[in-house]
């Protein structure tokens, strides 16, 4: 936003973009002018903005003052740029809707006026705007994304740390050399999805030349050139306190927020929200009282550059709370303070308590294996008390992770995974399955504590090993099992015949196996992660299954899941109803031509994407415009609905709308890839009629889906929006 505002007071706007249009830029802080909307709610934006800079200098304010209408004409005009920042920084939850409810007023009162509004997610979600709003949220980085932002990064560096022209050859070699570690890792590669950690990242690369292939040792580089760059960057000796020594007083706060279940804290000593740790500010007094010259307070701590920690932190003035920068960044210092201090009962307690606990340690446990003795921890792990799924498949990584490790202990853990993935006892070899498994989805999803909406492009995670003959089989067992129920058969005996292959990978699988597997998993994902996570098998298809993950936004799990598991009718059921919802026609009942042509992009994408990448290629709409194409459909027929008819009669003759000349109705739909022509699915959904009626929304000429000719006008315009949004 104050590079936004930046770039228009100085008269550089197209640097934003070469179309950017000509605007008074407007940055207002909600946190600063909050309490004039809660005083005053019916004043408009010009007479809130002339009271709030009233007492304060500057060319604004005199012009306000010289002509009193010049900002309400502007405004009206749309001449103006409004940006409204930090919603999230009002605290209470009431006060923050009554401001919502103001900004939907203006948006309203100036409706050719653009503006914009900022906020964490969650904050947002108690307070949406209704006004005709669009919502944008801060996507992962997809690989063409990140390798943009690295050779920008790297050009920028070189260009404010050199005088004179900068060397784009130097800046580019930089930038591939990042790349390339980060490519060469999966650790790294995951972590490079995330825009903070890949600028730290590449702040660190800058620093060290090489980024540490470990993930524990990363996170020890980019703290110390967090905690001690900005000096050496102003080639300052002046430092009241060395970076190892502000790393342990962080140390030392950070465990403390972590036994306390916290994740933010306050040196207010008023009440704080429910979940914010409030003593920091007494132990940043005991640990800097330490200091023996010039001890700064905890303020300057944590507040100023050059004294403190302020870039390992988030800050939020107005509720006076702060955050590590990364939930990761205290639980590595977390354990980082848990080895200086070697007493490890909260780590080894979390596996008494339970999962949930479990679960809330987990990430500091593996930072403390990767650096520490990892025996007393796999020790608690194997005890027969604690054994479970999750207990041992955290032992197992921790396995991974370590360099420290009793071989007693080792060996102890190799034979107790072995001994249950070869086993004849059908609840021995599930436990030890699951723990498989369960390392496996770990790893593929370590962002799950990342928020994901819809986005241009789908992220995707590539997994580095095969799925073994053992996690097939214990999947297979689950969807025999969940069969058996629902059909009220006998369930298997307990005991059956061993595998002898059980870690080698599975070979000889087909195509729609493995995309049954990979539906079962997205189940498993959204248990145990309350995320949807999908999963497809890696292309080629071979017979193996390596899997790759991607994420899709919660309202389209259910489509994601019935095309995973080759529910077809269901997905084209599901492919209705959920454009309906996007669209905000769910009580219309159809979709307009006017809805398609305007339908969202991101979304036309994602729905396509899911059809395409579950049938294999067989079914989507991109695959339905690829068949108009070639029967000589134009995205354009101007007036002619003579000649789009006589397209949609020869491809429906080829995707199998058309049967013998007539056009069939929904019951006569084919709901398999077996025997449905390319393009049979989804079912058309671009119709001037009711579809809800009918289930779905292939043509029907005598039912409720209206007439062929807008049948077919709808498919053009759906066409020619595929080919707007690039789909």
């Amino acid at each position: 936003m104050r590079h936004i505002t930046l770039m228009y007071a100085i008269r550089k706007r197209r640097r934003l973009h070469p179309r950017v249009p000509k605007l008074h830029p407007v940055l207002l802080r909600l946190r600063e002018i909050y309490e004039l909307i809660l005083e005053h709610p019916e004043p408009s934006l010009a007479d809130l903005t002339k009271q709030f800079f009233q007492g304060k200098s500057g060319d604004l304010k005199a012009k306000l003052e010289e002509s009193p209408r010049w900002f309400e004409k502007r405004l009206r005009r749309g001449r103006c740029l409004v940006m409204l920042d930090g919603l999230d920084e009002i605290a209470d939850d009431s006060q923050r809707q009554a401001v919502s409810r103001w900004v939907d007023r203006q948006l309203k009162d100036y409706y050719e006026t653009p503006f914009i509004l900022t906020s964490r997610p969650d904050a947002y979600k108690k307070a949406p705007l209704y006004e005709n709003a669009i919502e944008l949220e801060v996507q992962p980085f997809s690989t063409k994304e990140r390798n943009t932002f690295i050779h920008n990064w790297c050009f920028n560096w070189r260009k404010n740390t050199t005088e004179g022209r900068v060397n784009t050859e130097k800046a580019r070699q930089r930038a591939e050399g990042l790349i390339y570690q980060i490519e060469s890792s999966p650790t790294l590669r995951l972590m490079a999805t995330n825009p903070l950690l890949l600028s730290l990242m590449a702040r660190t690369h800058v620093d060290k030349g090489k980024l540490a292939s470990k993930r524990v040792d990363l996170y020890g580089e980019v703290c110390q050139v967090l905690l001690e760059g900005r000096q050496r960057y102003r080639k300052t000796t002046e430092a009241v306190l060395s970076a190892s020594r502000k790393q342990g007083i962080l140390q030392r706060l950070a465990l403390e927020m972590t036994k306390a279940g916290m994740l933010q804290f306050t040196l207010d000593n008023k009440p704080a929200k429910e979940g914010t740790y409030t003593q920091a500010k007494a132990l940043l007094q005991a640990e800097l009282s330490r200091v023996p010259r010039h001890a700064p307070t905890p303020e300057e701590f944590i507040g100023k550059d050059e004294v403190g920690v302020r870039e390992l932190l988030s800050d939020r003035q107005q509720e006076g709370l702060y955050e590590f920068a990364h939930r990761t960044f205290q639980e590595y210092l977390t354990a980082a303070e848990l080895k200086r201090t070697g007493r490890i009962d909260c780590l080894l307690n979390a596996f008494a308590v339970g999962e949930q606990a479990l679960a809330w340690w987990r990430e500091t446990i593996r930072f403390y294996a990767a650096q520490a003795d990892a025996t007393a921890i796999i020790e608690a792990a194997l005890k027969e008390e604690h054994r479970s799924v999750a207990a041992l498949a955290l032992a197992y990584e921790c396995l991974n992770d370590t360099e420290n490790l009793d071989p007693a202990t080792q060996q102890k853990l190799e034979q107790e995974l072995d001994r249950g993935l070869h086993s004849s006892d059908l609840e021995e070899f599930r436990l030890a399955a699951r723990v498989l498994l369960s390392v496996r989805l770990n790893r593929l999803n370590t962002d799950m504590r990342e928020p994901q909406t819809i986005t241009d492009e789908i992220p995707e995670i590539e997994d580095s090993e095969y799925v073994t003959w053992a996690e097939y089989q214990f999947v297979q067992d689950q969807i025999l099992l969940r069969e058996m129920a629902e059909s009220e058969r006998s369930m298997p005996s307990p005991n059956r015949k061993a595998i002898p292959d059980a870690k080698q990978p599975v070979t000889g699988i087909d195509i729609w196996d493995a995309y049954q597997f990979c539906g079962w998993l997205s189940q498993m994902t959204q248990k145990q992660f309350g995320e949807t996570a999908q999963y497809r098998p890696q292309q080629p298809f071979d017979g193996r299954i390596q899997l790759v993950r991607f994420r899709v936004p919660e309202q389209y799990q259910p489509l994601a899941y019935y095309l995973s598991t080759g529910q077809w009718q269901r997905a084209d059921q599901e492919t209705i109803k959920v454009m309906l919802k996007v669209a905000g026609k769910k009580d219309q009942g159809y979709l307009s031509v006017d809805d398609i042509k305007h339908f969202p992009g991101v979304d036309l994408r994602l729905i396509d994407f899911l059809w395409v990448t579950y049938s294999n290629g067989h079914f989507g709409f991109s695959v339905q415009e690829q068949i108009w194409l070639e029967v000589g459909g134009k995205l354009d027929f101007g007036r002619d609905k003579q000649a789009a008819s006589a397209a949609f009669k020869k491809m429906s003759d080829r995707n199998g709308w058309r049967v013998n000349g007539n056009y069939i109705s929904y019951s006569q739909v084919t709901f398999d890839t077996s025997s449905a022509p390319v393009g049979h699915l989804p079912g058309v959904v671009v119709v001037c009629g009711d579809v809800s009626g009918g289930g779905g929304g292939c043509v029907d000429c005598a039912g409720v889906l209206g007439s062929l000719d807008d049948t077919c006008w709808g498919m053009v315009f759906l066409f020619s929006r595929i080919q707007t949004c690039k789909v």
